[in-house]
């Protein structure tokens, strides 16, 4: 959960760096949602990360949204960060997607679906 919210932190900052003024953030992670949209109580741990999306949401009003979407829908994200935790190298900053993640990218925008299984 951690990594999660710093990886939202630093999206944050970054649109606010490049004036960004209309954002929706898709993350498949409700738990982080729920830290950062509602008024919970959060470890000492992760407090100031919490704190800081907040602010830097409440900062742009309603024109910034966190929304929770299921990771089947989101598989750029986990493509992207799963090829973080295997590279073991410092966060970077791509221009451009990896040749790897254009498959990936190409079946999103034709809305491919992705079965998910719900167990009862």
């Amino acid at each position: 959960m951690h990594a999660e919210l710093l990886a939202l932190l630093a999206g944050l900052e970054r649109a606010k760096q490049i004036r960004i003024v209309k954002l929706i953030i898709h993350m498949d992670n409700e738990s982080c949602i729920q830290l950062v949209k509602e008024e919970h109580l959060v470890s000492n741990s992760l407090k100031s990360v919490v704190k800081r999306c907040k602010d830097l949401i409440k900062e742009r009003g309603n024109s910034f949204k966190l929304e929770h979407t299921y990771r089947e829908l989101n598989r750029a994200a986990g493509w992207l960060a799963n090829r973080g935790v295997n590279s073991g190298i410092i966060p970077i900053l791509l221009e451009y997607p990896p040749m790897d993640l254009h498959t990936i990218l190409r079946e999103d925008i034709f809305g491919l679906a992705i079965p998910r299984a719900i167990a009862n």
